[in-house]
């Protein structure tokens, strides 16, 4: 039989096409070099699973076909997902092409890989150290090429990136407090981004980066202005944080001379747009 497409593979693979619509090349690539009656793909969900691309809507009229099931995996051995390949009767899968489909498999991940939107856009994210990915379920997933154990030491901010994705946020950036000792600044600057070309178990990735000063603003200070920019008042804050409301007022006046703006709502605006501020963890 001819040799494996791998270079238009490759190509397919490696483009900046949507998830689908590299699915479906890849589909395709295979079809043109397979003597096969049909090809479809599952990506592994943590709850079911979800085509990536579908097979024939003629699929239950294939029963006792010879199917061949490939397993996919991210780089790290993550389960990716599976390809089935449907064969004649009278021609089922040799050993070849056993063989040509294994070294095709990481080729095949490469090009579905749901972590792929999610990668591009931590390019953005400058000297991100740590990150995982936020799966719809609740769960997380490793950040390719990335740590997380910065994250599992932060109470709650995953809880936080959580909402902030359920929100229908496609970015955000905000202060985190470190206080576990270790060599890190006071505080790190968190990055939420979602997902936007991914299956739909896959809601976005939460990044912390080593840049945890804002404008001099003090670890209390930015406390109360990430309470300011949730709207409350010297009063709410003061309860919240179990202290007198001239010390929140205080508070509120060196954040303004910090920040340089007039007001507490020009504060709040620029806390959100330069991500210099604590947010308050969810309820419960």
């Amino acid at each position: 039989m001819d040799e494996p497409p791998v270079a238009q593979m490759l190509e397919v693979a490696t483009s900046s096409a949507p998830l689908l619509e590299r699915a479906r090349g890849l589909v395709e690539s295979l079809d043109g070099w397979l003597p096969v009656d049909d090809i479809w793909m599952t990506l592994s969900d943590p709850d079911e699973e979800v085509y990536a691309t579908a097979g024939s809507p003629g699929l239950h009229e294939h029963v006792g076909r010879p199917v061949l099931a490939v397993t996919l995996a991210e780089p790290d051995g993550h389960p990716l997902g599976v390809l089935h390949l449907l064969f004649p009767v009278a021609d089922p899968p040799s050993e070849a092409v056993r063989g040509h489909l294994a070294t095709l498999s990481s080729v095949i991940a490469e090009g579905i890989s749901p972590m792929r939107s999610v990668l591009a856009s931590a390019k953005i994210v400058h000297a991100a150290s740590s990150g995982v990915v936020l799966l719809q379920n609740g769960g997380t997933h490793p950040f390719p090429g990335m740590r997380d154990d910065l994250l599992s030491r932060l109470p709650h901010v995953v809880d936080v990136a959580r909402r902030v994705l359920l929100d229908g946020q496609v970015y955000r950036t905000f202060m985190w407090p470190v206080s576990d000792g270790t060599p890190h600044p006071p505080h790190v600057r968190i990055t939420v981004l979602a997902a936007t070309d991914a299956p739909r178990f896959v809601l976005g990735a939460v990044l912390a980066s080593d840049d945890g000063h804002c404008n001099n603003l003090t670890a209390r200070e930015l406390e109360v202005l990430g309470l300011m920019v949730d709207g409350r008042s010297n009063q709410q804050i003061a309860e919240h944080l179990v202290i007198a409301a001239r010390t929140v007022a205080t508070h509120v006046e060196h954040i303004l001379h910090k920040l340089d703006v007039p007001t507490r709502t020009h504060a709040a605006v620029r806390a959100e747009r330069e991500g210099c501020y604590v947010p308050a963890p969810p309820a419960g």
